[in-house]
């Protein structure tokens, strides 16, 4: 009775007209147009670099002789023997080893407590210890080697195999278990005594690395997909170090002729971005601190590359933003939990104004604002993965994750992330299916009803965007004024990266007591300040290709709908941040740097995978 009524039918006529105008305008037409600049690109530089020059037939020869001398090498086999060691060790030597250590970081901790050695421990060394010394007890009970019980295990085979990527036949082994518990009772006790200095958890995370690097070399996309997982967990050193080492697992690949590179219009813009990342390192007015800040970005602009190279098949992508939600989740629980245990703070508000707001939660960033960008780069993804759910379980659970999201992002009380939020979900909409604007116009209609029914604290916040009597936005406009004079002198080559260039030039040109602003407050002032105005372009060029590299696939007709509404997913993620980058300098936090060129990253993968991939995966990308 409601489909047929008057009021829908209208409206749905309304939406057909929006979505064809759209689609068949100027901008539209431009927009779906990628896959023509990507044919032209390879049929004018592909073939005449490569076919003429014949330097295909060089590269592989190169690949060749380095594949053989990597395999014939010492260090190549010296590995194997290793992994192999490892991997047909007995259940129950791990386990005489793990007793030990877990009884001598009990003795330990007892020295430490009760003998008045002076030395403070913390009572998690004991339950560490404990816990073990429970689990060790279990495995010495069991006779196979470690890569049999791995791969009889279900829910670790599933682990391994299905998120972790190993293959099944790897850990199925036909050889006998080898038992060294006189070995390992001596390791434990070695590992033991390093716990009277060192805490447990940090001797069981060092155990654990090494075994997380000999997989990353042997899988670089374990390492992308972890990347995805680490982003708000590690600081920016630690995210650095971890995609150098990523790279070079994937260069060894590479040479090896075990992976493959390839250049796409849009990667050739990334690299030009990149080209203007470092001439603004290197030629700044501080040249001591923006070669350091080159180096970092150009390492997280890297994680692109390692993105849409590695990531080449529906089951990778799937398992990256797997990740990516995974750590979301995680994210956006502890924030919940900041918020309610009266954690968050209310340093980065207006009291005055806003007295009826308890605080902000910040989770594992420094800034309530970061927190914010982050959520709406990743929700898109997770709302993809909600919809496309298959398993009613699965789909609930999903669902419960993106409810925490969005209570998280309330609980930011970030005015610039709930408007690239609600921008976001406006193209999702928009773009997921044409029927789906009924839902936004009939919100629009009914938006009135909204201020009665939402608190008045988030109406209050809301309503307060553009007036300038609030100190935030005040001090905004101030900074931006005074960021502009600053751009009308180094309008062409910037005064170079970073914050402390920034902080060096911009006083002379701000607003009486707005002299210490750490950066625009402004994505694109910012980005001008520091690279001048071609470097913009280059960044809005990019941005460009990625919409078009997006938008063309979601308008072709024979894209899988699971492939189709990630792409859309990557372009409401960014246009959400870009929106936000109006009130903020969201690169400011180098972790969204990086999560930025993720995002671009797989959203390209996807996209790529989809034009490879045959009809009978059209849903390889839902679980």
């Amino acid at each position: 009775m409601l489909d047929g009524s008057f009021f829908v039918r209208l409206i749905r006529k309304i939406t057909y007209f929006i979505s064809n105008a759209v689609k068949n305008s100027i901008i539209g037409r431009f927009l779906i147009s990628y896959d023509e600049s990507l044919d032209g690109l390879k049929g004018k530089i592909g073939k005449k670099f490569f076919e003429r020059s014949n330097l295909s037939n060089k590269i592989k020869k190169i690949k060749s002789h380095t594949a053989r001398l990597f395999e014939n090498s010492i260090i190549e086999n010296l590995l194997k023997k290793i992994a192999d060691v490892f991997l047909h060790l007995s259940v129950r030597s791990y386990g005489v080893g793990g007793l030990t250590f877990g009884i001598y970081c009990i003795s330990t901790y007892m020295l430490k407590t009760f003998v008045h050695l002076n030395i403070t421990s913390s009572s998690m060394h004991l339950y560490v210890g404990a816990g073990i010394s429970f689990i060790s007890l279990i495995l010495i009970f069991c006779k196979k080697s470690i890569s049999l019980m791995l791969s009889e295990s279900s829910i670790m085979s599933f682990l391994l195999v299905r998120v972790f990527g190993i293959r099944d036949y790897d850990l199925r082994s036909k050889s006998e278990a080898l038992h060294k518990n006189t070995a390992s009772c001596i390791v434990g006790m070695l590992l033991g005594f390093l716990s009277f200095a060192i805490s447990p958890l940090l001797i069981c995370a060092a155990i654990f690395i090494p075994v997380a690097a000999a997989m990353i070399l042997s899988s670089p996309e374990f390492g992308v997909m972890m990347l995805f997982f680490a982003v708000p967990f590690l600081n920016t050193m630690m995210l650095v170090g971890f995609i150098l080492f990523v790279a070079f697992s994937y260069f060894l690949k590479l040479i090896r002729g075990k992976r493959t590179i390839k250049f796409y219009p849009l990667d050739l813009m990334v690299l030009l971005f990149a080209a203007f990342i470092i001439c603004a390192g290197i030629f700044s007015i501080d040249p001591q601190s923006s070669p350091k800040v080159m180096l970092v970005m150009l390492a997280f602009v890297m994680s692109y590359f390692l993105v849409s190279n590695l990531i080449t098949t529906s089951l990778w992508c799937r398992r990256c933003i797997g990740a990516m939600i995974f750590g979301t989740f995680i994210v956006s629980a502890y924030g919940i939990y900041q918020y309610f245990t009266g954690s968050a703070a209310t340093t980065w508000q207006d009291t005055s104004m806003f007295s009826d707001i308890t605080g902000r939660v910040v989770s594992f960033f420094e800034n309530p604002n970061v927190l914010g960008e982050f959520l709406i780069l990743t929700i898109p993804f997770l709302l993809t993965a909600s919809f496309g759910a298959k398993k009613f379980t699965s789909k609930m659970f999903l669902f419960m994750m993106l409810i925490s999201s969005g209570i998280c992002l309330i609980f930011t009380w970030s005015r610039g992330a709930w408007l690239g939020f609600i921008f976001a979900m406006i193209i999702f909409f928009m773009l997921y299916n044409r029927l789906t604007l009924i839902l936004l116009v009939s919100g629009a209609i009914t938006s009135p009803i909204w201020f009665f029914l939402l608190p008045s604290s988030i109406i209050n916040r809301f309503s307060s965007i553009g007036n300038i009597t609030d100190t935030s936005t005040a001090y905004r406009v101030n900074i931006w004024k005074g960021t502009l004079s600053m751009i009308k002198e180094h309008f062409g080559a910037g005064v170079g990266l970073g914050i402390d260039s920034f902080q060096k030039i911009y006083p002379a040109y701000s607003l009486p007591a707005i002299e210490n602003a750490p950066h625009a407050h402004n994505l694109y002032l910012e980005l001008t300040a520091e690279m001048g105005i071609l470097g913009l372009i280059a960044l809005l060029v990019c941005i460009i290709l990625f919409v078009k590299c997006a938008l063309s696939l979601t308008a072709n007709e024979k894209t899988a709908p699971a492939h189709r509404n990630y792409a859309i997913a990557g372009v409401c993620g960014v246009a959400a941040i870009l929106l936000q980058g109006a009130t903020d300098y969201v690169w400011y936090n180098y972790r969204l740097f990086l999560m930025f060129w993720l995002i671009i990253g797989i959203t390209s993968a996807v996209t790529r995978c989809s034009r490879i991939e045959d009809a009978k995966d059209e849903y390889s990308l839902y679980e």
